[in-house]
C-alpha cells in the first residue's frame, strides 16, 4: 500500500513539474546611431571606410546602473503654493533616480566624448553587454577619428 501511495504521488510530481513551458519570442533591441549622432559624428562598425582621416585614439566607455542626479521640471502647483518651510522652490528641482544602463545612452556618452577629443566620426564601433554583480553592463568601443574633408 505505501508502495502504491509514493508511486502514486512520484507520478503526479513529474507530471505536475513537466506542465511548465516556456513561450516562443523574439526580443529586438535598435540602436540609432543617428539620435546619438545627432548628424555630426559619422559612426560605423566596420573598421574600412571610404576617406581619410587622422586618428585621434581609442575610446571605450563602460555605463554601469545606478543612481543619477536629475534636474526637473517643478509642478505649476508646487511653483504657485511653494513649500511652508523653504519657500518657493523655483522652476526646477534636483531629483535623484536610479537609472538602468542600456546601449544608447551608453553610445549617446561615446559621441559626446568623441566630440570632446575633436572627432568627428568613430570608427570601427563594437557593443557589448554583460552582467556584473547581477546588473546589466553595457560597454562599447571604437576609434575616435578626425575625417580629411
Amino acid at each position: 500500500m505505501k508502495k502504491t501511495i509514493i508511486l502514486l504521488l512520484t507520478v503526479i510530481a513529474v507530471i505536475f513539474s513537466g506542465c511548465s513551458h516556456t513561450s516562443f519570442s523574439h526580443v529586438t533591441y535598435f540602436l540609432d546611431y543617428k539620435i546619438a549622432g545627432k548628424g555630426l559624428v559619422f559612426i560605423t562598425e566596420s573598421n574600412s571606410v571610404n576617406f581619410d582621416y587622422e586618428p585621434l585614439g581609442s575610446i571605450i566607455i563602460i555605463e554601469r546602473p545606478g543612481v543619477i542626479e536629475k534636474i526637473v521640471p517643478v509642478s505649476e502647483t508646487e511653483q504657485r503654493y511653494g513649500d511652508n518651510i523653504y519657500g518657493n522652490p523655483g522652476v526646477t528641482k534636483k531629483v535623484h533616480q536610479y537609472a538602468y544602463a542600456s546601449a544608447q545612452s551608453a553610445l549617446d556618452y561615446t559621441v559626446e566624448s568623441a566630440l570632446k577629443m575633436g572627432g568627428d566620426a568613430i570608427i570601427n564601433l563594437k557593443v557589448d553587454s554583460y552582467i556584473l554583480d547581477n546588473e546589466r553592463v553595457v560597454e562599447i568601443s571604437g576609434m575616435v577619428v578626425k575625417r580629411n574633408i
